[in-house]
């Protein structure tokens, strides 16, 4: 509903369920992946989540019906997909129909077929790309840097010749 100078009354950012869009940092706190809207706009602000497979830096971002979150958080890395927007922190049932989870989709294996790595697969296959970005094996310092010594000293000896 409008004031008297032609704005909507509602506060800046707060969507009901039949909006079109709300800030990113809302969306995270009202579907509870988080319990704080300040620990929302930090993991935004940390470049720990993509919106559609962009990273993005902007709490105030607005998400829509259908965009696809990757969330890089508590050591995981999480996917959903948007359904929809609340005005309030509600229930975790409440919660849960605001998103679809990605992580774990449903695949339907034959009785029959024991072959465990083909039904693994088929459930990494769609998100590898996304899960190939947001999780690098790190190398252990010791050996990194080894590595690092290893090439500054090949680099040297080629120069020499």
């Amino acid at each position: 509903m409008a004031n008297r100078h032609g704005r909507s009354s509602s506060k800046d950012g707060e969507a009901g369920p039949e909006a079109s869009s709300q800030r990113i940092d809302k969306w995270l706190v009202f579907a509870r992946v988080v319990k704080t809207r300040s620990i929302a706009q930090q993991l935004v602000e940390a470049k720990k989540v993509r919106l559609n497979k962009e990273k993005i830096d902007n709490p105030a971002r607005n998400v829509r019906v259908g965009d696809v979150l990757t969330i890089s958080y508590s050591s995981r890395v999480h996917v959903f997909q948007v359904l929809g927007f609340a005005g309030r922190r509600g229930s975790p049932g409440d919660a849960q129909a605001l998103y679809e989870d990605l992580n774990a989709p449903v695949v339907e294996v034959d009785q029959g077929s024991s072959d465990r790595a083909e039904a693994d697969e088929i459930v990494a296959a769609p998100f590898q790309d996304i899960l190939d970005v947001m999780v690098r094996k790190r190398k252990d310092p010791v050996q990194r840097d080894k590595d690092r010594r290893k090439a500054r000293k090949e680099r040297a000896q080629r120069k020499s010749w």
